[in-house]
Formats: structure tokens, C-alpha cells, sequence
């Protein structure tokens, strides 16, 4: 049984990893990115829900299982932007994951139960980070979506006019 969870949470990274990276003159693969995110996400819902409904309401099991979930809306604008090489913008992306990830930890530290028999506010203040952090990973996502309309072509021409020889280079650097 753990050997198919493993596998599972490395499928979406070994895809991205071990997909072929896009060529300077091709635009990147950016229905890949979507998928390869939208993956992450989905895995991430199926293993952290498993392990909360598995749980039997104990709280170290459970608050892992909304971690896995939290973790998964962390690492998916990683694993879309990288499918697209774009690391550092998929870093970007996963900050405000990160941090509501973060809040959550934090919270969980102060009320371990929060998830099963936190209060309202406790409650409201779980599914706000919750919330925000599918919001940005999704957003995150779309965005690797929108690489092929960055990645411009450079441009090399040559200029001439009243006052002005020479060569022009533009493009996306």
C-alpha cells in the first residue's frame, strides 16, 4: 500500500522532471504545464483526503493529511512553470502557497484539532489559508499556461535611416 502512495506523489514530479525541455526556436509546452499543475493538485486532494478519511479523527494523522493537500497547492506553479523553464517564476508563484501553508502550520501548532474540532474562528481562519493558497496555485498555473505568449522569438534586423547605420536586436532576454 505505500509503495502506490509513493508512487502516485512522484508521478507529477518525475513528469516534470523527465520531460523533454522546449527548444530554443519551439514554443514551450504550456498544455503540459497545465496538466502537469492541475496534476499536482489533483494527487495532492486524493493522498491528503485518503489520509484524513483513514485517519480515524486522530489529529497528528489528520492535520498530515491537510498539510499533503496545503504541500500539493505549493509545489504545483513549481512543477507547471518548470515544465515551461521557467523555475524562477514557479518559485515565485508557490510564495503566497508557501506562506498560507505556513499560517496553517502555525495554527495547527496552537490547536492541533483544529480540522475536527476547532472553533469558528479557528475554522474560518483554516479554510481562509486554505482558500487562498488553491487561488494562487491556480493562478499559478494558468500563468505557465501564458508562457508561449513571453517566450518572443529574438530578433536580429538591420536598421538604416536619416542618421542611423546599424543593427537592431529585440526580443524577450
Amino acid at each position: 500500500m505505500r509503495f502506490s502512495r509513493i508512487v502516485v506523489l512522484a508521478l507529477p514530479a518525475a513528469a516534470s522532471i523527465l520531460a523533454p525541455g522546449p527548444a530554443r526556436a519551439d514554443e514551450p509546452d504550456t498544455t503540459l504545464a497545465l496538466v502537469a499543475g492541475a496534476a499536482t493538485n489533483l494527487v495532492g486532494m486524493m493522498v491528503g483526503s485518503t489520509v484524513i478519511a483513514t485517519g480515524n479523527g486522530g489529529n497528528g494523522v489528520v492535520n498530515a493529511g491537510w498539510l499533503t493537500i496545503c504541500g500539493s497547492f505549493t509545489l504545483s506553479p513549481i512543477v507547471a512553470h518548470g515544465v515551461v523553464g521557467e523555475w524562477g517564476r514557479g518559485l515565485l508563484f508557490a510564495g503566497v502557497p508557501a506562506a498560507m501553508t505556513g499560517g496553517t502550520v502555525a495554527l495547527f501548532q496552537i490547536e492541533p484539532g483544529t480540522v475536527n474540532h476547532g472553533t469558528l474562528g479557528q475554522q474560518r481562519i483554516m479554510w481562509g489559508f486554505f482558500g487562498a493558497a488553491f487561488l494562487a496555485s491556480a493562478a499559478g498555473i494558468v500563468d505557465a499556461t501564458l508562457a508561449a505568449k513571453r517566450a518572443r522569438p529574438l530578433t536580429i534586423a538591420p536598421v538604416v535611416g536619416t542618421g542611423r547605420v546599424g543593427v537592431e536586436i529585440g526580443g524577450a532576454l
